[in-house]
């Protein structure tokens, strides 16, 4: 297991994260924050929503991931 690491996988919808992040998290042994369940929770809208209200959840939902994120690795927790 990789300590108190975090790796962020980015890219346009259809690149292929959930794929690599899946073979990521079986390889390595670590856990995911997916950012699209924290997405669902403001807005059924698709991530790159044009629309401006959307536009103006993004940085909350990104936030949120950045301090579940945190938290856990502070703990040395595996993240899931």
């Amino acid at each position: 297991m990789i300590p108190k690491t975090l790796l962020i996988v980015c890219g346009h919808e259809g690149a292929g994260k959930t794929r690599v992040t899946l073979k990521l998290e079986s390889a390595i042994d670590v856990g995911v924050i997916d950012k699209d369940p924290i997405n669902n929770k403001f807005t059924t809208a698709r991530s790159d929503n044009p629309h401006p209200v959307h536009q103006k959840m993004r940085p909350l939902v990104y936030r949120m991931m950045y301090r579940f994120a945190e938290e856990h690795l502070k703990e040395g927790e595996a993240l899931s």
